[in-house]
């Protein structure tokens, strides 16, 4: 870890190449679990098809600094979707698991922000780019992470055509689940009474 000094903490986050806010990485900071049972597996909610366990340990991959990390991008895009209404939903507990947070010398507000806004930028670049792959740390991380996703490329090139029949219907299932998710998503940025410096980033991603 030497490499990487506390003192540069938070490192800048990196997702699909592209540098996004600061604590855009950070979900944990804002104990989600208390408003999904803990991230233990809910059988009988819609989100049983993803479950939220696979949201717990996709917060904790968001977290390795100086590591290549990568999942598949339609479980990614549906787990971010999920976070932004859990942020939107429940700004005030966010809020102060942010201030109870000895280690943050940011704003309380300011991490909340970029933690919106950067997760909704991540939703947008899994759909634009079709693949999700991200690092932490600094510009030599993220060449390495270019690099990596021009492997990538190649591989999803060359495999075109011949993916096997269960990960067709994987596909299939999530992109319904992400749409809606989306459209739970709409609805509540249309009905909540958000601030405008945050309604109108918000709906550049989401109409």
């Amino acid at each position: 870890m030497g490499a990487y000094p506390a003192s540069d903490w938070p490192y800048t986050f990196y997702f699909n190449g592209e540098e996004l806010p600061k604590w855009s990485g950070y979900w944990y900071l804002c104990n989600l679990g208390q408003h999904v049972n803990a991230f233990e597996q809910d059988w009988t909610s819609d989100d049983s098809f993803v479950g939220h366990r696979r949201l717990f340990f996709l917060q904790r991959k968001l977290d390795n600094v100086g590591s290549l990390e990568s999942e598949d991008p339609y479980l990614f895009r549906f787990c971010s979707l999920t976070v932004l209404l859990l942020l939107l939903k429940h700004p005030t507990t966010s809020l102060t698991a942010l201030a109870d947070n000895e280690f943050l010398s940011a704003e309380p507000e300011l991490v909340f922000r970029n933690l919106l806004l950067g997760t909704a930028e991540m939703v947008h670049r899994c759909e634009h780019d079709g693949f999700a792959i991200w690092t932490i740390g600094y510009e030599a991380d993220r060449q390495r992470l270019l690099e990596e996703m021009e492997r990538c490329r190649e591989w999803e090139t060359r495999a075109r055509g011949a993916e096997p029949l269960h990960i067709i219907s994987y596909r299939q299932q999530m992109c319904s689940a992400n749409e809606w998710k989306l459209k739970e998503l709409r609805q509540y940025l249309q009905s909540s009474q958000l601030e405008p410096d945050l309604r109108k980033p918000l709906r550049r991603f989401f109409g």
